[in-house]
Parts: C-alpha cells; sequence; structure tokens
C-alpha cells in the first residue's frame, strides 16, 4: 500500500521504499494488514473511522484518511483591487475545484468588477451568481461532472472546431457576415469546454474524485489535458482569420486561395485528432510532414498577396501558420502516447 498523511505523502517512507506490512489470514477468506501506529496517529484514525481506498494504474493501492482531499466550501477573495487580477483569480479557483462557494467582497463591488464577473461566468461551465449586493457577490459552482469526462469533452471541442473550419470556407467564398458573428460565438464555447478539461484534469489527480466512468488513466488525461490547449488554440486563430476577413478589403482571388487552404488545414486537423485518439504514430508523422509540405504554399500565397491589403493579408496568413503548429504539436503528442 502507498501511505498518505494530511501533512504529506513519503512521511514514513525510508530510502524511497514505503514500509512493509506482511499479509495476514483470519477465518477463511479475510485478509489483514496492520497499519503503522505513527501514520495512524498523524491521521487521527480512531476505532471504526472509515478510510478510503484508491486503485492506482500500476497495480498498487492508495489507502486515503478521510480528512485528506477535504474540499474548501467558501473562498473569499477582495474585490478592491486590480480588476484583471480579480478575473485570473475566479478562473484559477474554478480550475482548480476546490471551492463550492466564491465570495467577492469589497468596501464598494464597481460596475466594471460587476460586468467582468458576470461575463466570466458565462465562460465557466456550472459557475453562476447566486447573490450580488453593493459589498459582497457570491458565485457557486453547480456543475456536476459524473457523467462528464475528459475524454467526451476533447471530442465535443474538437467537433466544435472542425465545423468552424467548414464553416470559415463558407465565410471566405460567399463573404457571409452573420456567419462571422456566429463563429465568434463558437470560439467562447471551446473555450468554456476547455477550461472544464482544465478543471477536470485537476479533479482526476484527487484520488478521492476519480469518476468510475472515466477510462483514461492519469498519464492519458494529461496529454489530453495538452491537446485541448491546441484545439483552443486552433479555434481562436479560425476567430482571428474571420475578423481580419470581415474588417480588410480582401481580394475574391485571395479568399478563394484562404478557403482552399483552410480546407487542407481542416483534414490535417481531422486526421491528427484521429491519431491522437489512436495513438496512431504513423498517421501522426504523416500530419507533421504535410505540415511542412504546407510551408512553400504558403509563402507562395505572402508573394501574390494584394499590397492594399497586406497587413490584413499577413496576419491571416500568420493565423494559418500557428493552425499549422498546433495541429503538428497534436500529432507530436500522438507519437508521445503510442509509445506509453
Amino acid at each position: 500500500m502507498k501511505n498518505t498523511t494530511p501533512s504529506g505523502v513519503g512521511l514514513f517512507r525510508k530510502g524511497g521504499v514505503t514500509d512493509t506490512r506482511k499479509v495476514q489470514v483470519t477465518g477463511k477468506s479475510t485478509f489483514i494488514v496492520t497499519l503503522p501506529k505513527k501514520w495512524v496517529t498523524s491521521s487521527r484514525l480512531t476505532a471504526g473511522t472509515q478510510v478510503g481506498f484508491s486503485y492506482q494504474d500500476d497495480g498498487s493501492v492508495l489507502l486515503v484518511p478521510p480528512d485528506v482531499g477535504e474540499e474548501h466550501l467558501v473562498r473569499k477573495i477582495s474585490a478592491d483591487r486590480n480588476i484583471e487580477a480579480l478575473e485570473r483569480d475566479i478562473t484559477a479557483l474554478y480550475v482548480l475545484g476546490n471551492c463550492h462557494i466564491i465570495e467577492v467582497h469589497g468596501t464598494e463591488i464597481t460596475a466594471g468588477t460587476r460586468d467582468m464577473i458576470k461575463n466570466l461566468c458565462k465562460r465557466l461551465i456550472g459557475f453562476e451568481i447566486v447573490e450580488s449586493s453593493g459589498s459582497r457577490i457570491l458565485i457557486q459552482n453547480l456543475l456536476n461532472t459524473e457523467d462528464f469526462t475528459i475524454e467526451k469533452a476533447a471530442k465535443r471541442m474538437f467537433s466544435l472546431v472542425f465545423l468552424m473550419f467548414d464553416d470559415l470556407a463558407r465565410v471566405l467564398e460567399e463573404n457571409d457576415t452573420l456567419l462571422c458573428r456566429e463563429l465568434a460565438s463558437r470560439s467562447i464555447e471551446i473555450d468554456r469546454t476547455y477550461f472544464l478539461v482544465s478543471r477536470m484534469y485537476i479533479g482526476k489527480m484527487n484520488v478521492k474524485n476519480v469518476s468510475v466512468k472515466d477510462d483514461l488513466n492519469l498519464t492519458q488525461a494529461f496529454y489530453y489535458r495538452l491537446a485541448t490547449e491546441d484545439i483552443d488554440r486552433i479555434g481562436d486563430h479560425i476567430t482571428k482569420i474571420v475578423s481580419h476577413f470581415e474588417n480588410g478589403n480582401i481580394t475574391p482571388e485571395f479568399s478563394s486561395q484562404m478557403a482552399e487552404l483552410c480546407q487542407t488545414l481542416r483534414d490535417m486537423f481531422r486526421d491528427a485528432f484521429e491519431s491522437f485518439k489512436l495513438a496512431d504514430s504513423e498517421l501522426a508523422n504523416n500530419i507533421i510532414y504535410r505540415g511542412m509540405e504546407l510551408e512553400s504554399v504558403i509563402g507562395a500565397f505572402r508573394e501574390g498577396a494584394d499590397m492594399v491589403t497586406i497587413s490584413r493579408t499577413e496576419l491571416m496568413l500568420d493565423s494559418c501558420c500557428s493552425i499549422r503548429d498546433h495541429i503538428s504539436k497534436i500529432a507530436r503528442l500522438s507519437i508521445e502516447l503510442s509509445h506509453l
């Protein structure tokens, strides 16, 4: 067994090896292992105390005292400071997932701070404002991730971005301004799901909150967390391309070339995610080579760009290069996964 204490793991390790105990048998089929007295005392265990068992990927068992991993129900944050710092703190508490309620308090909470918190809660799945007054705002976590897994969230992010690629091609080919606004709203949904993945990954490291419906081990979950970050960035760059197209005087010829390039990136993105799910190193290497070949294609687009709109076209092509790089990163993660 691995020993865990509230004051830190490894208190009773000697030379990197956990203390050992002999397995004893009582009756015909009951196996018993005694616990170290120091560990029992420091964990404040008494007769009748229930402890938890968590089965690890390597076949070992983690023994968890009842007080380990207890959630902090309420966290208080001062609103009397920089609004950007406050936003970062609330986001961090969401990702860490170690509280049920966040109390933002101050002498007088400004309208700007209120708007920030309101908009931020729209981006954080499960966070809702349940009370608001002149000096206090209560944010409650209403999220239940029991039926939602990191793997499902990653697939949802992939689907959203894949659809964004299709709609981006329509925007470039048909100059559909209404669709431009819809793409921006989808980017927000991708951000929301990415924050949720980060939160679930942190929660997975808490042995008391492991979901029986999540088939990923901790290492696989780590790679999913990295891959979803790249997926999130790809969605951001699609939004940037749409914004530059909408606000610039882009020629029809360049728009057509961009649509073709984005469809190529879409296909690479689809194959990269497939290689990631299957841990297919051969497919992943093929994607990386295809990404290298795009360098000359993008270079030709730069040379043929209309000088009147050079700044906009450069920015659009820069985003295409970034999308290609993030796709290649997903492929490299696939190769690493194939060796687990």
